[in-house]
Protein backbone atom coordinates (compact mmCIF):
# COMPACT_ATOMS: atom_id res chain seq x y z
CA UNK A 1 0.00 0.00 0.00
CA UNK A 2 1.39 3.41 -0.93
CA UNK A 3 1.38 6.19 1.60
CA UNK A 4 0.24 9.29 1.00
CA UNK A 5 3.08 12.22 0.80
CA UNK A 6 3.34 15.14 3.13
CA UNK A 7 5.12 18.00 2.22
CA UNK A 8 5.63 20.10 5.77
CA UNK A 9 5.65 23.64 4.97
CA UNK A 10 6.88 25.75 7.91
CA UNK A 11 8.84 24.13 10.25
CA UNK A 12 8.55 26.14 13.39
CA UNK A 13 6.88 24.63 17.11
CA UNK A 14 4.11 23.52 15.35
CA UNK A 15 5.69 21.75 12.34
CA UNK A 16 8.43 20.00 14.72
CA UNK A 17 5.97 18.54 16.96
CA UNK A 18 3.79 17.40 14.44
CA UNK A 19 7.43 15.89 13.26
CA UNK A 20 7.50 14.34 16.58
CA UNK A 21 3.88 12.71 16.34
CA UNK A 22 4.37 11.16 13.22
CA UNK A 23 7.43 9.22 14.26
CA UNK A 24 5.86 8.04 17.81
CA UNK A 25 2.56 6.98 16.48
CA UNK A 26 4.22 5.49 13.41
CA UNK A 27 1.68 7.46 11.10
CA UNK A 28 0.84 6.02 7.61
CA UNK A 29 2.76 8.97 5.75
CA UNK A 30 5.87 9.56 4.29
CA UNK A 31 6.89 13.38 4.42
CA UNK A 32 8.88 14.06 0.92
CA UNK A 33 9.22 17.90 1.50
CA UNK A 34 9.95 20.49 4.25
CA UNK A 35 10.19 23.91 3.53
CA UNK A 36 11.19 26.95 6.36
CA UNK A 37 11.39 30.73 5.85
CA UNK A 38 14.79 31.28 7.38
CA UNK A 39 16.87 27.69 7.55
CA UNK A 40 16.60 26.15 4.13
CA UNK A 41 14.59 23.04 2.65
CA UNK A 42 15.11 19.39 1.91
CA UNK A 43 13.12 17.67 -0.67
CA UNK A 44 13.46 13.68 -0.72
CA UNK A 45 10.96 11.60 -3.32
CA UNK A 46 11.94 8.55 -1.56
CA UNK A 47 11.00 10.23 1.78
CA UNK A 48 13.35 11.96 4.36
CA UNK A 49 14.77 10.85 7.85
CA UNK A 50 12.53 13.04 10.47
CA UNK A 51 14.57 11.73 13.09
CA UNK A 52 17.88 13.38 11.73
CA UNK A 53 15.66 17.07 11.07
CA UNK A 54 14.87 17.32 14.70
CA UNK A 55 18.25 16.69 15.73
CA UNK A 56 19.28 19.45 14.23
CA UNK A 57 20.86 18.78 10.57
CA UNK A 58 21.26 21.80 8.33
CA UNK A 59 18.58 21.88 5.06
CA UNK A 60 21.07 21.68 1.96
CA UNK A 61 18.42 23.56 -0.15
CA UNK A 62 18.25 27.08 0.29
CA UNK A 63 14.30 27.91 -0.66
CA UNK A 64 11.96 24.70 -1.52
CA UNK A 65 10.54 24.32 -5.09
CA UNK A 66 7.21 25.87 -6.56
CA UNK A 67 4.02 23.97 -5.00
CA UNK A 68 3.33 22.02 -8.64
CA UNK A 69 6.99 20.61 -8.28
CA UNK A 70 6.90 19.03 -5.27
CA UNK A 71 6.54 15.20 -4.71
CA UNK A 72 3.41 15.10 -2.41
CA UNK A 73 0.22 14.41 -2.28
CA UNK A 74 -0.87 16.67 0.70
CA UNK A 75 0.41 20.28 1.76
CA UNK A 76 0.29 21.15 5.69
CA UNK A 77 0.78 24.42 5.46
CA UNK A 78 1.83 25.62 8.99
CA UNK A 79 3.65 29.25 8.11
CA UNK A 80 3.93 31.79 10.43
CA UNK A 81 0.30 34.22 10.84
CA UNK A 82 0.50 37.09 8.30
CA UNK A 83 -2.94 38.69 9.41
CA UNK A 84 -2.71 41.61 6.86
CA UNK A 85 -2.72 39.64 3.63
CA UNK A 86 -2.70 35.98 4.37
CA UNK A 87 0.76 35.55 2.56
CA UNK A 88 2.68 33.87 1.98
CA UNK A 89 0.74 30.75 3.21
CA UNK A 90 -2.25 32.01 0.61
CA UNK A 91 0.05 31.27 -2.32
CA UNK A 92 1.10 27.96 -1.54
CA UNK A 93 -2.30 26.92 -0.73
CA UNK A 94 -3.33 27.85 -4.46
CA UNK A 95 -0.69 26.57 -5.88
CA UNK A 96 -0.93 23.00 -4.09
CA UNK A 97 -4.36 22.79 -4.85
CA UNK A 98 -4.22 23.87 -8.39
CA UNK A 99 -1.79 21.27 -8.69
CA UNK A 100 -3.75 18.65 -7.71
CA UNK A 101 -3.09 18.32 -3.82
CA UNK A 102 -5.13 18.38 -0.73
CA UNK A 103 -4.15 20.92 1.90
CA UNK A 104 -4.05 20.94 5.62
CA UNK A 105 -3.56 24.20 7.47
CA UNK A 106 -3.43 25.87 10.90
CA UNK A 107 -2.43 28.88 9.22
CA UNK A 108 -5.51 31.56 9.81
CA UNK A 109 -4.51 34.33 7.31
CA UNK A 110 -5.42 32.38 4.13
CA UNK A 111 -8.66 30.94 5.91
CA UNK A 112 -9.70 34.55 6.87
CA UNK A 113 -8.83 36.02 3.49
CA UNK A 114 -10.07 33.94 0.61
CA UNK A 115 -12.24 31.07 2.18
CA UNK A 116 -14.92 31.24 -0.72
CA UNK A 117 -12.29 30.84 -2.94
CA UNK A 118 -9.89 28.52 -1.72
CA UNK A 119 -13.41 26.24 -0.68
CA UNK A 120 -14.62 26.69 -4.38
CA UNK A 121 -10.87 25.91 -6.31
CA UNK A 122 -10.89 22.40 -3.67
CA UNK A 123 -14.46 21.60 -5.35
CA UNK A 124 -13.22 22.09 -8.49
CA UNK A 125 -10.02 20.47 -8.44
CA UNK A 126 -11.83 17.34 -6.37
CA UNK A 127 -9.13 17.86 -3.39
CA UNK A 128 -10.06 18.32 0.29
CA UNK A 129 -8.92 21.65 2.43
CA UNK A 130 -8.91 20.85 5.96
CA UNK A 131 -8.53 23.59 8.39
CA UNK A 132 -9.45 22.79 11.69
CA UNK A 133 -6.20 23.56 13.51
CA UNK A 134 -6.60 27.29 12.55
CA UNK A 135 -8.85 27.98 16.09
CA UNK A 136 -10.40 26.10 19.00
CA UNK A 137 -6.97 23.75 19.33
CA UNK A 138 -8.02 20.29 19.07
CA UNK A 139 -11.83 20.69 19.22
CA UNK A 140 -13.39 19.48 15.73
CA UNK A 141 -15.61 22.91 15.22
CA UNK A 142 -15.53 22.43 11.80
CA UNK A 143 -15.84 19.01 11.30
CA UNK A 144 -18.93 19.06 13.64
CA UNK A 145 -20.62 21.36 11.77
CA UNK A 146 -19.82 19.52 8.17
CA UNK A 147 -20.60 15.71 9.87
CA UNK A 148 -23.61 16.49 12.22
CA UNK A 149 -25.02 19.81 11.77
CA UNK A 150 -25.53 20.47 7.49
CA UNK A 151 -28.95 21.31 7.52
CA UNK A 152 -28.59 23.71 11.22
CA UNK A 153 -28.73 27.41 10.88
CA UNK A 154 -25.96 29.12 13.04
CA UNK A 155 -26.77 32.29 14.26
CA UNK A 156 -24.04 33.31 16.88
CA UNK A 157 -21.05 32.07 17.89
CA UNK A 158 -19.11 33.28 21.25
CA UNK A 159 -16.19 32.57 23.17
CA UNK A 160 -12.49 32.54 24.42
CA UNK A 161 -9.92 32.09 20.95
CA UNK A 162 -7.17 33.57 22.53
CA UNK A 163 -5.04 31.42 24.76
CA UNK A 164 -2.78 34.64 25.18
CA UNK A 165 -5.02 36.82 26.46
CA UNK A 166 -7.24 34.86 28.60
CA UNK A 167 -3.84 33.59 30.23
CA UNK A 168 -2.71 37.01 30.74
CA UNK A 169 -6.16 38.08 32.59
CA UNK A 170 -6.55 35.22 34.57
CA UNK A 171 -3.28 35.71 35.83
CA UNK A 172 -3.94 39.21 36.24
CA UNK A 173 -6.99 38.13 38.52
CA UNK A 174 -5.12 36.22 40.37
CA UNK A 175 -2.67 39.49 41.52
CA UNK A 176 0.28 39.89 38.31
CA UNK A 177 0.90 42.88 36.59
CA UNK A 178 0.12 42.93 32.79
CA UNK A 179 3.43 43.17 31.90
CA UNK A 180 4.71 39.96 34.16
CA UNK A 181 1.90 38.05 32.59
CA UNK A 182 2.83 38.94 29.41
CA UNK A 183 6.57 37.45 30.41
CA UNK A 184 5.15 34.29 31.83
CA UNK A 185 3.22 33.70 29.12
CA UNK A 186 5.93 33.96 26.69
CA UNK A 187 7.97 31.80 29.10
CA UNK A 188 5.42 29.06 28.90
CA UNK A 189 5.52 29.24 25.11
CA UNK A 190 1.79 30.34 25.21
CA UNK A 191 2.33 33.76 23.81
CA UNK A 192 5.43 34.51 20.70
CA UNK A 193 8.30 36.63 21.09
CA UNK A 194 6.55 38.77 19.58
CA UNK A 195 3.18 38.85 20.77
CA UNK A 196 1.53 41.80 18.57
CA UNK A 197 -0.86 39.82 16.63
CA UNK A 198 -2.08 37.91 19.96
CA UNK A 199 -2.43 41.49 22.12
CA UNK A 200 -3.75 43.87 19.31
CA UNK A 201 -6.03 41.42 18.57
CA UNK A 202 -5.38 40.49 14.57
CA UNK A 203 -4.97 36.57 15.85
CA UNK A 204 -8.46 36.80 17.20
CA UNK A 205 -9.64 39.18 14.31
CA UNK A 206 -8.70 36.28 11.95
CA UNK A 207 -10.53 33.36 13.89
CA UNK A 208 -14.14 35.39 13.96
CA UNK A 209 -13.48 36.04 10.43
CA UNK A 210 -13.28 32.42 9.95
CA UNK A 211 -16.18 31.08 12.28
CA UNK A 212 -18.75 33.92 10.29
CA UNK A 213 -17.29 32.70 7.18
CA UNK A 214 -17.31 29.25 7.28
CA UNK A 215 -20.47 28.59 9.86
CA UNK A 216 -22.49 31.49 8.61
CA UNK A 217 -21.81 32.07 4.85
CA UNK A 218 -20.54 35.66 5.78
CA UNK A 219 -18.12 36.97 3.19
CA UNK A 220 -15.97 39.87 5.66
CA UNK A 221 -12.65 40.36 6.00
CA UNK A 222 -10.17 40.59 8.85
CA UNK A 223 -10.29 44.28 9.13
CA UNK A 224 -14.27 43.99 9.52
CA UNK A 225 -14.08 42.78 13.44
CA UNK A 226 -14.11 45.49 15.87
CA UNK A 227 -11.16 45.18 17.95
CA UNK A 228 -10.49 46.38 21.23
CA UNK A 229 -6.74 45.78 21.91
CA UNK A 230 -5.56 44.65 25.01
CA UNK A 231 -2.67 47.73 25.47
CA UNK A 232 -5.41 49.60 25.96
CA UNK A 233 -6.90 47.80 28.97
CA UNK A 234 -3.60 46.84 30.55
CA UNK A 235 -4.15 49.56 33.14
CA UNK A 236 -7.27 47.62 34.46
CA UNK A 237 -6.32 44.03 35.09
CA UNK A 238 -6.86 43.49 39.01
CA UNK A 239 -7.39 41.49 41.43
CA UNK A 240 -10.71 42.15 41.55
CA UNK A 241 -12.41 41.90 38.42
CA UNK A 242 -12.91 38.59 36.28
CA UNK A 243 -12.59 40.02 33.18
CA UNK A 244 -11.73 37.89 29.21
CA UNK A 245 -11.41 39.04 25.96
CA UNK A 246 -14.56 37.36 23.95
CA UNK A 247 -14.80 36.77 19.87
CA UNK A 248 -18.09 37.23 19.44
CA UNK A 249 -19.63 36.51 15.72
CA UNK A 250 -23.18 36.92 15.09
CA UNK A 251 -25.45 36.46 11.82
CA UNK A 252 -27.48 39.36 11.18
CA UNK A 253 -28.89 38.88 7.69
CA UNK A 254 -27.82 36.12 4.89
CA UNK A 255 -24.26 36.50 3.92
CA UNK A 256 -23.73 39.65 6.47
CA UNK A 257 -22.45 38.82 10.42
CA UNK A 258 -21.17 41.49 13.13
CA UNK A 259 -17.85 40.26 14.32
CA UNK A 260 -16.18 41.95 17.64
CA UNK A 261 -13.08 41.04 19.94
CA UNK A 262 -13.61 42.87 23.31
CA UNK A 263 -13.48 42.67 27.06
CA UNK A 264 -15.94 42.00 28.82
CA UNK A 265 -15.76 42.36 32.95
CA UNK A 266 -17.86 39.88 34.47
CA UNK A 267 -18.83 39.18 38.53
CA UNK A 268 -16.28 39.55 40.89
CA UNK A 269 -13.72 36.55 42.36
CA UNK A 270 -14.64 35.04 45.45
CA UNK A 271 -12.45 35.79 48.38
CA UNK A 272 -11.14 33.78 50.37
CA UNK A 273 -13.71 32.65 53.38
CA UNK A 274 -12.79 33.96 57.18
CA UNK A 275 -12.49 31.36 59.57
CA UNK A 276 -16.03 32.24 61.17
CA UNK A 277 -17.73 31.57 57.61
CA UNK A 278 -15.43 28.29 57.13
CA UNK A 279 -17.05 26.72 60.41
CA UNK A 280 -20.22 27.67 59.48
CA UNK A 281 -20.24 26.14 56.42
CA UNK A 282 -19.37 22.89 58.58
CA UNK A 283 -21.74 23.15 60.55
CA UNK A 284 -23.86 23.51 57.80
CA UNK A 285 -22.49 20.15 56.02
CA UNK A 286 -22.84 18.46 59.47
CA UNK A 287 -26.36 19.16 59.98
CA UNK A 288 -26.54 18.21 56.43
CA UNK A 289 -25.25 14.55 56.97
CA UNK A 290 -26.88 13.85 60.45
CA UNK A 291 -30.59 14.77 58.30
CA UNK A 292 -29.43 12.56 55.43
CA UNK A 293 -28.84 9.69 58.28
CA UNK A 294 -32.02 9.44 59.93
CA UNK A 295 -33.86 6.83 59.05
CA UNK A 296 -37.02 7.77 56.97
CA UNK A 297 -40.62 7.49 58.66
CA UNK A 298 -42.72 4.47 57.95
CA UNK A 299 -44.98 4.84 55.23
CA UNK A 300 -48.71 2.80 55.38
CA UNK A 301 -49.89 2.10 51.85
Amino acid sequence: MTRPRLALVGFGSVGRALARMLLATQAPFVVTAIGTRSHGAVVHHGGIDLSLILAGTDLPRRALPPMRDLPADILVEITTLEPRTGEPALTHIREALGAGMHVVTANKGPIARAYRELDALAAAKGRLLRFEATLADCLPVFNLRRASLPLGEIRRVNGIVSSTCNFILSSCARGSTFADALSEAQRLGIAEADPRNDLEGHDAAAKATILANVLMDADIRPEDVRREPSSSHSTRCSRSTASRWVSSSTRTSPGESSCSFTIRTSTRLRTRSSPTSSRSAQARRARERARRARPAPARTF
